[in-house]
């Protein structure tokens, strides 16, 4: 039902979004109300749209070419190199600016995201946990296809700890490092969990040969 309502894209998002407003303009809560101005209620309302839309798995590369782009360009006008004025220019526009609203807003979508994936940087035990439950529930998610006869989803159904390493050790290599180290290169608070996330992917790594040595 939700899949036609809104064409396919997006799905748990849009649905987490319209969610999310209610709940907010609910007349028990009547968020919005509380906030001093019309200017600030569009910029709430659009951060919240930006954030909750931005948790779309199906815009991640492209959100990180995106962002991986502008992070260079705000290193680059930090460097002491000479640069042609055209050059600053188009690195002052590309560039993040903290005190420009929609930049600020670009870096809460990238940090909302990286949150919502960011299990790999934890530490290693909790993080095992949190994989665990993830994978149980994909087997769940792959067990109600098969019984409503739809095609199950590729690598959702659990098979063995191999393949629970593999999936993981893939899964942080492709989402999540990329897009913590572009975080770490912006925010330098961030290295710590960049560096988890490594950490703890070197060590599944490490369990995934010994599975295999068994």
């Amino acid at each position: 039902k939700l899949s036609k309502i809104y064409y396919d894209h997006g799905i748990q998002e849009n649905m987490h979004l319209v969610r999310t407003l209610r709940i907010l303009s609910h007349e028990d809560i009547r968020f919005f109300d509380y906030l001093p101005d019309n200017k600030t209620r569009k910029e709430v309302r659009e951060l919240i749209v930006t954030v909750i839309l931005g948790t779309d798995m199906g815009r991640h590369h492209e959100h990180l070419e995106e962002f991986t782009r502008r992070i260079k360009s705000t290193n680059l006008k930090k460097s002491p190199n000479e640069l042609s004025p055209e050059y600053k220019e188009l690195l002052e526009e590309d560039g993040y600016n903290l005190e420009r609203f929609q930049d600020r807003k670009h870096i809460l979508q990238s940090l909302v995201h990286a949150s919502d994936i960011g299990v790999p940087c934890l530490s290693y035990e909790n993080c095992i946990i949190w994989c665990k439950l993830v994978k149980q529930e994909f087997h769940y998610q792959a067990l109600k296809e098969e019984r409503y006869n739809v095609e199950v989803s590729p690598n959702f159904k659990h098979t063995d700890m191999a393949g629970f390493y593999r999936g993981h050790i893939s899964f942080s290599t492709t989402f999540v490092l990329p897009l913590w180290k572009q975080i770490s290169l912006l925010f330098g608070e961030a290295k710590e969990f960049y560096a988890n996330a490594m950490n703890n992917t070197e060590r599944m790594e490490e369990e995934l040969k010994k599975v295999l040595e068994e």
